[in-house]
């Protein structure tokens, strides 16, 4: 058993050490922080299964507003990864309420002494207390609610086949997203029908196990480049894209001006480019300058960022053969090694260093 909590903490720290060099990019600060507390959580869980945890009871109530977290994270994260956000708003601290209102809650148990707290703790193992089940089950709440709508938004949001370079990707793709829905909800469904017969089930935090199993889960699609969360915030915004239609002088004037940014200025070589980067550059609005790409350049925005950014790659390889391939695809405008290769493999049917030893 205690294998099964190392190997779930060792994937969660896995994770945040390759991902941590996409933190610039929209949602990515929440994710991780939602690793790390998904670790915690793992750890806490680990403690309770080896009774460790009356060693540090502190850790223990803990627990309960670390769980709050998770819920609020995974929206945060989601809803950023579909508007292409990086920024905190001050109405997002709402939804930090529950965890805050549990640590208030829990002061008089972290200042009670180390006896009171081991005895308060030992009859807990045996049978929640009543106050434990009214924060297990807000939290429980919050979470569901939370993460649901999160997840399902993004669900919905990335499965148009119309964001992707090709219908094999879109294909690929919808298989994995439905896998991964399929997966999570028959283990939650689980938790739940069984702690149903034993509620001292709660005290394992169900849900928490399941939003770790989600998170894992998203974590490797999106370090393996299955799924690039810029390219759902071009398709959220799609439909209000499409509703002003633009002159054809109108679209060959801001094409001309896209092409100047890209091959002139080298906007692509910006690492945190977006598309509302890209109409602040050419001064124009988001919605003309998704119009124009689509009817004018027939490519979105990001398939149009790629085919820029590849050129800017093999041109360098060719010129500074002492480079790294990772150094020149950042060089590039790359920001992940992962989304670099998927683009590259994707265009050339090779790998980056194939192509480079037949060039």
């Amino acid at each position: 058993m205690e294998f099964i909590y190392f190997a779930a903490i060792l994937q969660m720290a896995f994770l945040l050490v390759l991902l941590i060099r996409r933190r610039r990019e929209p949602g990515m600060l929440y994710f991780l922080a939602l690793i790390a507390v998904c670790a915690f959580g793992i750890f806490i869980g680990y403690l309770y299964a080896t009774r460790r945890i009356l060693e540090l009871p502190n850790l223990a109530r803990m627990g309960f507003p670390a769980a709050a977290l998770m819920g609020p994270l995974l929206y945060l994260a989601f809803r950023n990864f579909w508007h292409a956000e990086k920024k905190l708003r001050w109405g997002d601290l709402l939804f930090f309420i529950v965890p805050l209102a549990e640590v208030v809650y829990l002061v008089p148990f972290f200042a009670a002494s180390l006896e009171t707290k081991v005895r308060y703790l030992t009859e807990d193992m045996r049978e929640i207390h009543a106050d434990c089940l009214v924060l297990l089950y807000v939290t429980l709440l919050q979470n569901f609610l939370l993460a649901g709508f999160g997840w399902f938004s993004f669900y919905r949001k990335s499965r148009p086949a119309a964001v992707y370079s090709s219908p094999t990707e879109a294909r690929r793709l919808a298989r994995i997203l439905n896998a991964t829905s399929i997966c999570v909800a028959v283990v939650l469904c689980a938790f739940f029908a069984v702690s149903l017969i034993d509620r001292n089930l709660l005290n394992s935090n169900i849900l928490g196990a399941g939003i770790s199993l989600l998170v894992i889960a998203m974590g490797y699609l999106i370090l393996w480049g299955f799924i690039d969360p810029a390219l759902v915030a071009e398709i959220a915004a799609a439909p209000k894209y499409a509703k002003a239609a633009l002159g054809e002088s109108e679209l060959k004037a801001i094409g001309a001006r896209i092409d100047a940014a890209f091959s002139a200025q080298k906007c692509h070589r910006d690492n945190e480019l977006t598309l509302a980067k890209l109409a602040g550059i050419i001064g124009e609005p988001v919605s003309a300058v998704s119009q124009v790409l689509a009817r004018h350049h027939d490519k979105t925005f990001y398939e149009l960022l790629s085919e820029y950014r590849l050129q800017e790659f093999t041109a360098l390889a060719q010129s500074q053969r002492e480079a790294s391939v990772l150094e020149l695809a950042y060089r590039s405008g790359f920001n992940s090694k992962a989304t670099f290769n998927a683009a590259f493999r994707r265009k050339y049917n090779l790998t980056p260093q194939e192509w480079r030893r037949q060039t």
